[in-house]
């Protein structure tokens, strides 16, 4: 073996062991999307006994960011107290239906990464009016639209009651999921000694994917790295015997 030779086979052996680099870095590489993403569908209100009549500005005003205000993403800016009903949702719970009744039901369009859900709760009118928030709540995430099968199940959450300011999101996180459906189901609210007909609120909705997703250790690249080594080895042997 000459000093040629040997140069030729290191050559050899960086031509296989480059293409399996080059192969395991276009699997590995992904798009990088800023975080964080942040969802706004609207809302359907789904209940599960009675009628509800709206009686304070339209659904949709929980989604379409009317009454946010503020620097940042949706996620840091305030959202606005006083009487402009476009800037909230609120209706009337008639006879035989009570608030834990409610449920606030969102379709994302395609499954999700989800890690964090953010709630602007009523804060218009004055203190009085503001009891109508929603208080305790439980919140259900699927991948079916009637929620039979969920993959997240919260524990009891409280949104604290708004008041007739500017008032931030309260944020509640969780670990990332993926989902398509999220519900809001609610207990009760902060009406105290609520009666039917009586009313129920709630100002703006996000959700927000804020962590990335963990990418996990292909098994493909590590045989692609295997097979590389394997060339890179075989390359030397033919020329160094």
């Amino acid at each position: 073996m000459n000093f040629t030779t040997t140069f030729k086979s290191l050559s050899l052996a960086g031509v296989v062991f480059a293409g399996t680099v080059s192969a395991i870095a276009v699997l590995t590489v992904l798009p990088v999307q800023a975080l964080p993403i942040i969802y706004n569908p609207t809302p359907t209100l789904t209940l599960n006994a009675g009628s509800a009549t709206p009686t304070v500005g339209a659904l949709v005003n929980t989604a379409n960011g009317n009454g946010l205000t503020g620097p940042g993403n949706a996620l840091q800016q305030q959202h606005v107290g006083g009487t402009d009903l476009s800037n909230f949702w609120g209706v009337r719970l008639e006879i035989g239906t009570t608030p834990a009744d409610v449920n606030l039901d969102f379709n994302f369009g395609s499954s999700v990464f989800l890690d964090t859900l953010a709630l602007w709760n009523y804060n218009a009118f004055n203190t009085t009016a503001t009891d109508r928030g929603i208080k305790d709540f439980t919140l259900i995430l699927s991948n079916n639209s009637d929620f039979s099968s969920p993959v997240y199940v919260s524990g009891t959450l409280t949104l604290p009651e708004g008041t007739s300011n500017n008032i931030p999101a309260t944020l509640f996180s969780f670990p990332l999921i993926q989902a398509q459906y999220a519900r809001i189901d609610v207990a009760n609210n902060w009406f105290v000694g609520w009666t039917a007909p009586g009313p129920i609120g709630l100002s703006e909705v996000r959700f927000a994917q804020t962590v990335p997703v963990p990418v996990p250790e292909s098994s493909s690249v590590l045989g692609l790295l295997a097979l590389g080594l394997l060339g890179t080895a075989a390359a030397l042997k033919r020329h160094w015997n």
